[in-house]
């Protein structure tokens, strides 16, 4: 299948997609949670091999390669405030 990233990955759409998702990849490193803040990720998905990266909309520098290698991507928009 290919790796899977949810991008913002917090948030309570992307926080059920996420454990659902979870539950079915056969490989949690296939799993890629993209936010500002990868630190905040719980901790149960990392002990599980899930992977973070870093991107933030507001640094469009920060979003340079951080899709590279991903076969699907859930982008979950957001309105601007």
């Amino acid at each position: 299948m290919g790796r899977l990233a949810i991008f913002p990955a917090p948030g309570k759409l992307a926080t059920s997609i996420r454990a659902h998702l979870f539950n079915f990849v056969k490989d949690p490193a296939d799993l890629i949670l993209i936010s500002r803040f990868p630190k905040k990720t719980p901790s149960t998905y990392l002990e599980a091999g899930v992977k973070t990266r870093k991107a933030d909309y507001d640094s469009p520098e920060s979003l340079e390669g951080v899709l590279d290698d991903i076969s699907c991507l859930l982008l979950i928009s957001y309105p601007e405030y």
